[in-house]
């Protein structure tokens, strides 16, 4: 560009930078169009699966309500008319809020077999899954000092601590019985987190 701030035609060309391919769907011209090629490789690798899984669990699937969502106020949509766990409570928020806080105390999952739910993923063809651990309600599926909201608190029925061997059973969820091949990409972390009891 000259002084007065238009293009000089006579000036030579900018050097190529070694930039790497646009991903699709890029605006070209800024800085978002290119990628360093090990990101554009990964991202290949990952719309090449095509098919995954987003799966939410925890203490909300007591409930007929979505995770974590009908705690927020201005999100009325999460708190419809006809779901029952909204209507048993007189459809009154700060009761909602109260009881759904205490699910922890009634979440007993001694019956989570996640290598079944591995084996419906890949007979699916589900390539990929994200489990999400803890949602915006603050209640981690691990054991953590963090927090007495977590599954492993004397609050929460569990019989026992989970072992090491369902913790291996969690890990091998990536391993289905089906011998089809299924990856857990992520353990998903939801943030911010809207409680902390």
């Amino acid at each position: 560009m000259s002084e007065a701030g238009t293009e000089n035609p006579m000036a030579a060309p900018a050097p190529a930078s070694p930039a790497q391919p646009s991903l699709p769907g890029a605006d070209s011209g800024t800085s978002r169009s290119t990628r360093p090629a090990w990101l554009v490789q990964r991202l290949n690798w990952f719309q090449d699966l095509k098919f995954g899984l987003f799966l939410h669990w925890g203490i909300y699937s007591q409930w007929d309500c979505c995770e974590s969502w009908p705690l927020v106020e201005e999100d009325a949509w999460a708190r419809p008319e006809h779901m029952r766990c909204w209507a048993e409570r007189g459809r009154d928020f700060a009761r909602f809020c109260r009881d759904y806080r205490a699910l922890n105390t009634t979440f007993n999952p001694t019956h989570f077999d996640p290598e079944s739910w591995a084996d419906a993923a890949a007979y699916a063809g589900i390539k990929y899954l994200s489990f999400t651990s803890k949602h915006h309600d603050g209640f981690c599926l691990w054991d953590t000092r963090t927090t007495d909201y977590r599954v492993t608190h004397p609050s929460c029925p569990l019989p026992e601590p989970p072992s090491r061997h369902r913790q291996a059973r969690v890990r091998r969820v990536s391993r289905p019985r089906s011998g089809s091949e299924l990856l857990l990409l992520q353990v998903r972390l939801a943030l911010p987190i809207l409680l902390d009891p």
